[in-house]
């Protein structure tokens, strides 16, 4: 982040949906000031709805859409807990994501794709200097994964992949809360650590 930019982000919390509406709340509050939404596939369809509201305001938003093809935060939680079994996470077992391109076309914003890291500059470029709204559909790897990554049991400070937890200690300016071992077990809790 550069001097006179801001970052509105849940971080860890990861509320599939919020990007969107995030975005357009940040485009009101700020109107002389540009907004970059970057959300990933799954996340974009659940308000996509939106771009309805971005269209008629003629909100700038630049919206960076990182299409792995997958629900992919979800898929990772379903490597790391329930043995890589990606119900309605992936195209074979239920996950579609539309052409991006062609809804925000059909709602009078303009939008491309890029596939290529070597064309990723000039598309950055090609959206940032864009008068109203644009949407870039960035294809990325199906394999990709989000990282740092907050896990169960581990306080916010404490992200996938993790620090040695000297190094972890000398980076805090407050001591380290304590790490959980289990999930709480309770009626309709499954104890993972098992």
């Amino acid at each position: 982040i550069k001097e006179g930019q801001r970052l509105i982000s849940t971080f860890g919390n990861s509320p599939m949906g919020y990007s969107l509406p995030a975005a357009i709340g940040a485009a009101f509050a700020r109107p002389s000031q540009r907004v970059v939404c970057l959300d990933g596939d799954g996340g974009f369809q659940l308000n996509i709805q939106e771009l309805q509201t971005v269209a008629y305001y003629r909100l700038p938003i630049k919206f960076f859409i990182m299409n792995n093809q997958s629900m992919g935060i979800i898929k990772q939680f379903q490597d790391a807990y329930f043995g890589s079994r990606y119900h309605a996470t992936v195209p074979e077992h239920g996950y579609a994501a539309p052409d991006f391109v062609k809804i925000a076309e059909s709602y009078g914003i303009p939008a491309f794709s890029v596939s290529r890291l070597k064309d990723a500059d000039k598309a950055i470029e090609r959206a940032l200097v864009s008068d109203g709204p644009m949407l870039v559909n960035v294809m990325i790897d199906v394999a990709q994964k989000l990282t740092p990554k907050l896990e169960f049991g581990r306080p916010l400070e404490d992200m996938s992949p993790y620090l040695d937890r000297e190094e972890l200690k000398k980076a805090m300016i407050v001591p380290l809360l304590p790490e959980s071992k289990t999930i709480p077990e309770n009626k309709g809790w499954v104890n993972l650590a098992q």
